[in-house]
């Protein structure tokens, strides 16, 4: 494999995911980083409710935290799953989330928050490495 730039595979829409997803060492490269809250509620009410600490949890990483992109917003009204994602400028932001004391005040304010909502099942947070494709 060459490290030359991803090349895109065509389609009849045009580019779609890039074609080598690893690097020259077989690895999937880490560019972008998120954190991913995840919870499951147990219907409307709670997923509304929900979106209050979502909402806290953006505000409190949009300010406390260094190298915070965006914030996405996920929510599956057949199973009832939320989720937050703070996508991060690179993994030294995200590091630097991880070990920090901004970390404990966000996620402690998590846990806070969400005993006031109907959860089946506890908070789940959880890191990923993201690619966007066209």
């Amino acid at each position: 494999m060459s490290s030359s730039p991803e090349k895109k595979q065509k389609t009849e829409d045009g580019p779609s995911a890039p074609a080598c997803l690893v690097d020259d060492k077989g690895n999937i490269p880490i560019k972008t980083v998120s954190r991913m809250l995840h919870v499951r509620v147990s219907g409307e009410k709670d997923a509304v409710a929900a979106q209050e600490v979502l909402r806290a949890v953006h505000e409190m990483m949009r300010a406390e935290v260094k190298g915070v992109q965006k914030g996405l917003r996920f929510v599956c009204k057949e199973h009832w799953d939320v989720r937050y994602v703070a996508v991060f400028d690179g993994v030294p932001a995200l590091e630097g989330y991880m070990g920090g004391d901004a970390r404990k005040k966000v996620e402690g304010k998590v846990d806070e928050l969400a005993k006031k909502i109907s959860l089946v099942g506890g908070v789940h947070w959880q890191n990923y490495v993201v690619d966007e494709w066209n």
